[in-house]
């Protein structure tokens, strides 16, 4: 869902300079627990603060902010890894 997400609002697929970036985004989006991607969902592509996506999600706060660090960080390593991979 989220990567279906992304490639309606990010049309740049057909791009070479994206392709790899993006490809590599959604596999590692996919490596994410389905908890940290609606996090993400509703913090980004509903632009939803974390007051917001905690009320939604019954949790505290500072866990929606922990899960934010914790899947950007996730993703950056994951992605660098992936583009490196391939020579990027």
């Amino acid at each position: 869902e989220l990567i279906d997400l992304l490639t309606r609002e990010w049309p740049m697929s057909g791009q070479r300079d994206y392709e790899l970036p993006l490809h590599a985004l959604a596999a590692c989006l996919e490596r994410l627990t389905s908890r940290s991607r609606e996090i993400l969902r509703l913090r980004y592509f509903e632009s939803r603060n974390g007051m917001e996506v905690a009320r939604l999600l019954g949790c505290k706060v500072e866990s929606v902010y922990q899960s934010l660090a914790r899947s950007h960080r996730r993703l950056r390593l994951c992605i660098s890894r992936r583009l490196a991979e391939r020579g990027v």
